[in-house]
């Protein structure tokens, strides 16, 4: 309040914010349930600074920064960006953002290639990485052969998408139904990036090591992913049978590279 009894705020000009490419449909692009989105806004204070940049779904933070990957349900969700300058002053802007769901098909891979977008907080060599299909409890991996450590190539092919059905919870078996080369046509991701493989088939010990996400809900009911390292031992090779031998949480924030 300055000595005319004015507040100092009623002069402040609040932030001017808007999102970039409006309101939007996603194709599917990983064959599992919700997707990873890119979103981008532009911000600025005509009389002063920013002071912060957050993303909010409901009202619940999901991300922050002027753009974001956000795990995105299937179906509409409404994403809000918000500004606040150093005066406490705040502006909003929300988007409908909708999500195609996966076509449902008998065929065992429906997309060019296996996997989702890595977390930021894995090394930047990974940006694709193998996910767990909660509605068909199905592994959908992407796996670099190696023998003794260095590459191996299998019918001129390093690389293979891997789809195991988990058989049964009490044991963590898994079976190997189908594989392919991975990425055969040359695929970017929905970011314009080269995919690759997170996980590491070790043929001279027959042991699967891997990164997964596996997705959930947040306390405020939104798309979230866990990751995991395991360690997957061939037990059977007559019927290709996989056994978990060790999982362990990847701890980091939340958001997507």
């Amino acid at each position: 309040m300055n000595s005319f009894g004015i507040s100092d705020n009623a002069f402040n000009a609040a932030p001017a914010v808007s999102i970039s490419d409006g309101n939007r449909t996603i194709d599917d692009t990983d064959g599992v349930a919700g997707e990873v989105v890119s979103v981008t806004a532009t911000a600025t204070d005509s009389d002063g600074e920013l002071a912060s940049y957050l993303w909010l779904i409901g009202d619940e933070v999901v991300a922050s920064g002027t753009s974001a990957r956000l795990p995105l349900s299937d179906g509409s969700t409404t994403v809000t960006f918000r500004a606040t300058d150093d005066d406490g002053e705040s502006t909003s802007t929300s988007v409908t953002i909708t999500v195609e769901a996966p076509v449902e098909t008998a065929e065992e891979f429906v997309t060019e290639y296996n996997g989702v977008a890595a977390p930021s907080f894995l090394s930047e060599e990974i940006n694709t990485i193998s996910v767990f299909d909660m509605n068909k409890l199905k592994l959908r991996s992407c796996i670099r052969l190696t023998l003794r450590g260095e590459p191996y190539s299998l019918n001129d092919y390093e690389q293979y998408d891997m789809n195991f059905n988990l058989l049964s919870l009490d044991d963590l078996t898994f079976r190997l139904v189908d594989f392919r080369p991975f990425n055969l046509n040359g695929s970017s991701n929905q970011f314009g990036e080269t995919p690759g493989c997170s996980g590491q088939f070790e043929l001279s010990s027959n042991i699967y090591k891997d990164i997964i996400a596996v997705p959930g809900t947040t306390e405020a009911g939104n798309l979230k992913y866990d990751y995991y390292d395991v360690v997957i031992d061939l037990i059977d090779m007559d019927s290709l049978l996989f056994r978990l031998r060790d999982i362990s949480i990847i701890t980091g924030p939340s958001s997507v590279r």
